[in-house]
């Protein structure tokens, strides 16, 4: 990227120091814009400052910025200022019109604006520090639709009536059935702590030290890190899109190629037929070859489990589980004998098997060391990753995943690998909402 031109500091002091010029106005502005948007007088004063340090990046980038979702409610106050912003702020201060210039629906104008959002943080960067996220987000909130922790199923496991008396009778398997139940209930509870503890102690546990590379990590072993064969996938899709390979058909939703030549990258050549056409073709490229040896890689780093030790460790978190479901098994099989009802025993029996399965179909793959590494990276990459410049998509894709596509030509991949619930609501938030979500509600960008 070439190098952002120096600020006017002149201009600059003027513009940060607009609102203090006239304390009428600035008494009157910021109780409008309490009104607007019900904000608290500390909020107030702070969302006019954001907006002051947009006008004073959008100087040092000739117009051509992009407000974030609150600041732009700054600036939609302002322009209605109308004497005060084109008769005294734009020719004084900002030595230009400074216009706003709302979306269009135009092809390619969204990739436009994220783009120019991007070049607006970095530029607020140099000029005022790192932007906080409160006011400077990630260019599009992504949808909340997050499944539940995979523990989060299990954090009501029943636990009901102490067994101390039951354990005192001769024989568990014995035991009438109000009782059988209670002590199948507490070894259910007993057994589901001791898995989360065997996975949370391995988790946690020490490891021999390693030094972390102190250079870029390649982007493809960050994306492995962080999602696994399907984070390859995602990563070497924005790659090629950005090459210029790959399109999005919002019509029939799938990745369409857009040249005959093959990339220049091996992992990118193997995988880029899988990636064209039918969704269904995503799955052999998770096991392609280049795919493959990715993780091989990483376990020779040891930043990540080998294939032998997240079996073992996933078989023996199950294995207290396991060993209930074979007790209540025996004891379905007794009360078959007697001719006894055993229909909530054998419900508990497929929740046990079930939640066995989850615990040893659920491998560990990241390390402690793999997953301190990444989240060194993400540090690092902490402004790319909110808002990728031209270039950096596939970065930002390996280390937060497909929800950075929002707002991009490939909306419509991200919502596909994750579809969104049926309560989420549509994609773009109206500039008039109390949001502050990343890039206007309404596209502003600046002057032409």
């Amino acid at each position: 990227m070439s190098e952002l031109p120096p600020i006017d500091s002149q201009r600059s002091a003027l513009i940060l120091a607009w609102s203090r010029a006239d304390p009428a106005l600035q008494r009157r502005f910021r109780q409008q814009l309490a009104e607007r948007t019900g904000w608290n007088a500390e909020r107030c004063a702070r969302a006019i400052q954001e907006y002051l340090r947009f006008c004073a990046v959008a100087l040092r980038l000739g117009g051509r910025a992009a407000p974030s979702a609150a600041v732009d409610q700054v600036w939609h106050l302002h322009l209605t200022w109308t004497r005060d912003y084109w008769d005294d702020f734009c020719p004084r201060c900002l030595g230009f019109a400074f216009h706003h210039q709302p979306a269009r629906g135009l092809p390619g104008e969204r990739e436009t604006l994220r783009l120019a959002y991007a070049e607006t943080l970095h530029a607020y960067e140099a000029e005022f520090g790192t932007p906080e996220p409160a006011w400077w987000p990630a260019w599009s909130a992504p949808h909340s639709h997050r499944s539940r922790s995979r523990w989060a199923r299990f954090a009501a496991a029943p636990g009901l009536l102490p067994a101390a008396s039951a354990l005192a009778y001769p024989g568990p398997l014995n035991l009438r059935g109000p009782e059988f139940l209670s002590l199948y209930l507490t070894l259910l509870g007993a057994c589901v702590m001791a898995s989360l503890c065997w996975r949370i102690w391995h988790r946690l546990k020490h490891e021999p030290a390693r030094s972390l590379p102190t250079g870029e990590v390649p982007v493809w072993q960050l994306a492995y890190l962080r999602g696994g064969p399907r984070g390859v996938i995602d990563t070497a899709t924005a790659h090629l899109h950005e090459e210029g390979f790959l399109g999005w058909d919002a019509s029939s939703k799938k990745l369409v190629r857009l040249k005959d030549e093959p990339p220049d990258d091996s992992l990118l050549r193997t995988l880029l037929p899988n990636l064209c056409g039918p969704t269904a073709r995503l799955a052999p490229a998770e096991k392609a070859g280049p795919v493959q040896q990715l993780r091989e890689q990483l376990v020779r780093y040891g930043w990540w489990h080998s294939e032998q030790a997240a079996r073992r460790i996933a078989l023996l978190s199950a294995l207290p589980l396991w060993l209930l479901a074979t007790f209540g098994a025996a004891k379905i099989a007794i009360g078959v004998l007697r001719e006894r009802p055993i229909v909530l025993l054998v419900i508990l029996l497929m929740m046990t098997i079930a939640m066995a399965l989850v615990f040893q179909l659920n491998r560990p793959g990241a390390t402690r060391a793999g997953r301190k590494l990444l989240g060194v990276q993400k540090a690092r990459h902490a402004l790319s990753l909110r808002a990728p410049r031209q270039g950096q998509l596939a970065l930002a894709v390996a280390l937060g995943g497909t929800a950075v596509l929002a707002g991009t030509a490939l909306a419509g991949y991200h919502e596909l690998r994750h579809p969104p619930s049926s309560g989420d609501g549509g994609g773009s938030s109206s500039s008039d909402s109390d949001s502050d979500g990343g890039g206007s509600g309404c596209g502003g960008c600046g002057g032409d």
